[in-house]
């Protein structure tokens, strides 16, 4: 009872599974991006790459404010992280809307480069899942 509860990763574990997860995420960046290219034109790839950038920059504030919450428990319940939490959606939000707004790039070829980060995600488990099977 009155042991240490052990972490269920270490940290070069996490390290590992954030670099797969990014490696992944890049190969499906550049595979959208040919095909946007490819079929729809230099603009739609552009959007596309534009769409990865955002996806890693919002991974990237995302661990940061989760590891934050994980150091200090007590920095949770501080109105500043989830001020930082509401303004990573918002940043997002108004590149997006400048995007439309302008008419600069096409906007679905962004959501599509945002959306590699949950396609990595998905392709890092089942890889994971089939590892541990065989």
């Amino acid at each position: 009872m009155g042991e240490e509860p052990q972490p269920l990763t270490t940290e070069a574990e996490l390290r590992r599974s954030h670099s797969g997860i990014l490696l992944i995420m890049a190969a499906v960046v550049a595979v959208t991006a040919l095909a946007a290219g490819l079929f729809y034109g230099i603009a739609a790839a552009v959007g596309v790459v534009l769409g990865g950038i955002l996806a890693w920059i919002n991974f990237r504030w995302l661990d940061s404010s989760t590891r934050a919450m994980m150091v200090d428990p007590f920095a949770a319940t501080t109105s500043i992280l989830a001020l930082k939490y509401v303004f990573r959606y918002l940043l997002i939000a108004a590149v997006l809307f400048a995007i439309w707004y302008y008419d600069v790039l096409p906007v679905v070829a962004v959501i599509a480069g945002l959306a590699s980060f949950a396609v990595a995600v998905v392709i890092r488990g089942f890889t994971d899942i089939f590892k541990i099977s065989l």
